[in-house]
């Protein structure tokens, strides 16, 4: 009976070790499907681009432009305001358009979602912007978030 134990053992061990998760990532090293993006904290925002501010490694963005020309703004908050509104924006490159998605209430540990689809905004790049009610009222405590520019192809 020891023998079957240890054959048994063994073999869930060479089937663990066969079967070894792989990561797929969104999207393409050439820009291609669904750009996830970190969201950068606090930074100097700019209507091409962005500066300074702090990437975080918690929160992101995901810009999907599919075949029909469709933009699909995919927003993940985490460990930001806990019990906060955050109103997101998804602009396209040069500020313009820029399209309202809602709102996000974070709960009591700060983590919120949110998803829009756009029909055939006619975007070829963009950006998500990301701001709390305080940032709204202009008040110190402001929080404030934003993604990178990204080819959507």
């Amino acid at each position: 009976m020891l023998s079957l134990k240890r054959a048994l053992v063994a073999a869930c061990v060479a089937g663990s070790i066969l079967f070894v998760p792989t990561a797929v990532f969104a999207g393409t090293s050439s820009g291609q499907g669904a750009q996830k993006q970190a969201l950068v904290d606090k930074p100097v925002s700019y209507c091409n681009g962005l500066a300074g501010g702090t990437v975080t490694d918690h929160s992101f963005a995901t810009l999907n432009l599919d075949g029909a020309g469709n933009v699909t703004t995919v927003v993940h908050l985490q460990k930001v305001n806990p019990n906060d509104t955050y109103y997101v924006w998804t602009y396209g490159e040069g500020c313009y358009p820029y399209l309202y998605d809602g709102t996000i209430t974070t709960n009591g540990q700060g983590n919120g979602n949110l998803s829009t689809l756009w029909s055939n905004p006619g975007i070829t790049a963009g950006y998500v912007f990301i701001y709390d009610t305080a940032y709204a009222d202009s008040l110190p405590n402001a929080d404030w978030l934003q993604s990178p520019v990204v080819p959507l192809r």
